[in-house]
C-alpha cells in the first residue's frame, strides 16, 4: 500500500515537472497570448493537459496490454509532427497579430477638411477563437511522448493494468494542475499588462509567435 502511494506520488511529481518542458509551455503560451483573460487561459491549459493525458492513457495502456513499444522511426516522426504543429502555431500567432494591427490601423479616427470625423475603433486586435486546437495539440504532444512514458512506466510500476492506469492518471493530474496554474497566472499577467500598455501585450504575442516557430523548427531538424 505504501509503495503504491509512493509510486503515485512520484508520478504526480513527474507530471508537474513534465508540464514545464519547453515545447509544452511554448504551445500553451501561444494559445494564451491570443486570448489572455485568466478564465480563458486556464481553459486552454486544461484542454491541452486533457488531450495530453488522453493520448498517454489510451496509447500507453494499449501498448502495455500488447507488450509492445513504439518503433523509434514512428517516435521520431511524431516528434517532427509536433515541430510542424508548433511552427504552424507560431506562424498563425504572428498572422493573427499582423491582421489585428492592420485592422486597427484601418479604423483609426480621422477628420476631413469639412470637419466631419469618423469614429475610431480602438478595440483589441482580432483574437482568434482556437476552439479545441489546444486539445488536439495536447493529444499530439502526448502521442509523441508515449514511447518514453511507456518505458518509464514499466520501470516505475509493477506490471499490472491497475498500476499502469493509476500511474498514468496520477501523472496526467500533475500535468493538468501545473498547466492550469501556469496558464491562469500567464493570463492574469497578460490581462494586467494589456490594461496598462497594449505595447506590452503586442510584444508578448510577437515573442510567443517567434518562439513557437523557433521551437518548431528545432523539433523538425533535431
Amino acid at each position: 500500500m505504501v509503495s503504491t502511494i509512493s509510486a503515485l506520488a512520484v508520478a504526480f511529481s513527474l507530471g508537474v515537472t513534465h508540464a514545464f518542458e519547453v515545447d509544452h509551455m511554448t504551445a500553451v503560451t501561444a494559445f494564451v497570448a491570443g486570448k489572455p483573460t485568466p478564465r480563458q487561459a486556464i481553459r486552454f491549459g486544461i484542454q491541452w493537459a486533457v488531450g495530453h493525458g488522453a493520448s498517454l492513457l489510451l496509447l500507453g495502456t494499449l501498448l502495455f496490454a500488447l507488450k509492445m513499444t513504439v518503433p523509434s522511426v514512428l517516435g521520431s516522426g511524431l516528434e517532427r509532427l509536433v515541430g510542424v504543429a508548433l511552427l504552424g502555431l507560431g506562424v498563425w500567432t504572428l498572422y493573427e497579430f499582423w491582421k489585428g494591427r492592420k485592422g486597427a490601423a484601418v479604423h483609426q479616427e480621422h477628420t476631413h477638411a469639412d470637419g466631419t470625423t469618423h469614429a475610431a475603433h480602438h478595440g483589441s486586435p482580432l483574437r482568434h477563437h482556437h476552439h479545441h486546437s489546444s486539445l488536439w495539440m495536447g493529444m499530439l504532444h502526448g502521442a509523441a511522448g508515449t514511447a518514453a512514458f511507456v518505458g518509464e512506466t514499466l520501470v516505475a510500476v509493477s506490471q499490472t493494468y491497475f498500476m499502469v492506469i493509476a500511474y498514468t492518471l496520477a501523472f496526467g493530474l500533475g500535468v493538468l494542475i501545473a498547466m492550469a496554474v501556469y496558464s491562469g497566472a500567464l493570463g492574469g499577467i497578460l490581462t494586467w499588462s494589456e490594461r496598462r500598455s497594449r505595447l506590452i501585450l503586442a510584444g508578448a504575442r510577437v515573442t510567443t509567435g517567434v518562439a513557437a516557430c523557433a521551437v518548431g523548427v528545432y523539433w523538425i531538424i533535431r
